[in-house]
């Protein structure tokens, strides 16, 4: 009897302290969006902390999360179109984009480049929820945004609305600035690769960022946006097996937000705001994946009753740094691959694709010869004049660039063995993330700038 009672105190004792165990603010909205996980949650901590995982510069952050279609959505929600001239029929397209869990804008923030972080806001924020005050203390709504409570199951369809925000305030933002010392010089768009937490991705904008300005000086002041997207899986008992499994799940979800709100981005909200700015498109590994699927093939996903159509931009430059997707959707054979780019994506001026040889990530990991590895720029450059279907570039140590042959292409391949050659800190691949450097910065200016005849 006395053991009896000692176990049941022992038990009582652990179910109350389990009972009075705290919360997270947004556990209750994370609950319902099914975001509330160790690792989605990694996705939206710009809303737990917006003065510290935060831009030091004035910009935007978009944040795409992946939650279960039956939580998120209604019958009507979803239209999708086909993309035939990249390889997507209706039915096709539909398979990349739906499956159990879908994407949809969760959270949109500004930040201002004030001290401490003074004035971030939010544009949007799918985890305000209604009879929960708590939630608005994480991170304030902008002024003049609705304080409106977004029902989970309205959390796809009103990524329309989200996005319609932030082109509202985009809009404003470059108006407000034109003729001013503040006036924006170029828009950049960065996205970042495979197991990028949202904390991760800041700081790898702010360092690219920050060594483009340290070369361009006042000839760069850009309106930046960095999209963030659940690039991770992680387990904490298999971790090494959790992360290498999730390759294949995370390249498609990478084609996945270039087909949705990525590309509704390009397409519908950049050309509705931008009248003469020149537009940058930087994306790393899984991120430059995205960025080339959003600008070349374009949005399937649309709400009215008629589909996005694809712009033609002319002046855009699209960065592809160690890139971690074949190389034939650009060049080459295609006949294996579920998206290809019509005409080598011809709607845009310029496509950079970087490779090294120190790159170990796209060279053994990804099992195919993908954009990052120095074998795709062999492929087409080792004889450039068999192969003539592109311009070749080499860089130096320093970022400066040559051209070795020159194709009358839009499309560049770089052999950056000189420049993408070290380990970042805390990554793996060998020199795949070797992109944040102030030599990088440099590189990226010269492209920006057409400093490579």
């Amino acid at each position: 009897m006395t053991h009896r009672f000692i176990i049941i105190f022992f038990l009582s004792l652990l179910f109350a302290g389990c009972a009075n165990k705290p919360r997270r603010v947004l556990h209750e909205p994370e609950k319902r969006l099914g975001t509330h996980g160790k690792t989605p949650m990694l996705f939206h901590s710009a809303l737990y902390y917006p003065s510290g995982i935060s831009l030091n510069f004035p910009g935007y952050i978009l944040g795409i999360e992946k939650s279960d279609k039956k939580k998120i959505t209604d019958n009507d929600d979803l239209k999708i179109t086909g993309l035939p001239e990249t390889g997507l029929p209706q039915r096709k397209a539909a398979n990349e984009i739906v499956d159990k869990k879908i994407m949809y804008v969760s959270h949109i923030v500004r930040y201002y480049g004030k001290k401490f972080g003074r004035d971030n806001c939010a544009l949007y924020n799918a985890y305000i929820q209604p009879n929960n005050i708590e939630t608005t203390q994480s991170i304030p709504l902008c002024d003049g945004v609705g304080r409106t409570p977004i029902p989970p199951k309205q959390a796809y369809i009103k990524s329309w609305y989200a996005l319609d925000q932030l082109k509202k305030i985009l809009k404003q933002d470059i108006s407000a600035r034109q003729n001013t010392a503040g006036e924006y010089t170029h828009i950049v768009v960065t996205v970042m690769g495979w197991n990028t937490v949202q904390e991760k991705a800041v700081r790898n904008f702010n360092s690219i960022i920050k060594n483009i300005k340290q070369h361009a000086g006042e000839r760069f002041n850009p309106l930046f946006i960095g999209v963030t997207w659940p690039s991770e899986w992680v387990s904490s008992w298999i971790k090494p097996l959790f992360v290498g499994a999730s390759f294949p799940t995370k390249k498609l979800d990478s084609d996945e937000i270039g087909l949705t709100w990525l590309g509704v981005f390009i397409h519908d909200i950049i050309p509705e705001v931008n009248d003469d700015l020149p537009i940058t498109l930087i994306g790393h590994s899984f991120g430059a994946r995205a960025l080339s699927v959003a600008t070349c093939a374009g949005p399937a996903i649309y709400r009215t009753d008629s589909p996005i159509k694809k712009r033609t931009f002319d002046d855009l430059s699209l960065i592809n740094l160690q890139g971690a997707f074949s190389i034939n959707r650009f060049l080459g054979e295609i006949n294996n691959q579920k998206i290809t780019f019509n005409k080598r994506c011809t709607n845009i001026p310029r496509v950079f694709l970087t490779s090294s040889k120190y790159d170990n990530a796209v060279d053994k990991a990804f099992w195919s010869d993908y954009t990052g590895s120095i074998d795709s720029y062999n492929q087409f450059c080792k004889d450039y004049k068999k192969n003539g279907s592109a311009n070749c570039l080499k860089t130096d140590s320093l970022g400066n660039i040559e051209t070795v042959y020159n194709n009358d292409s839009h499309i560049f391949l770089i052999q950056a063995d000189k420049l993408i050659n070290r380990n970042a800190y805390l990554t793996k691949g060998g020199a795949h993330s070797d992109i944040y450097r102030k030599e990088h910065g440099n590189f990226l200016w010269n492209l920006i700038t057409g400093k490579y005849d």
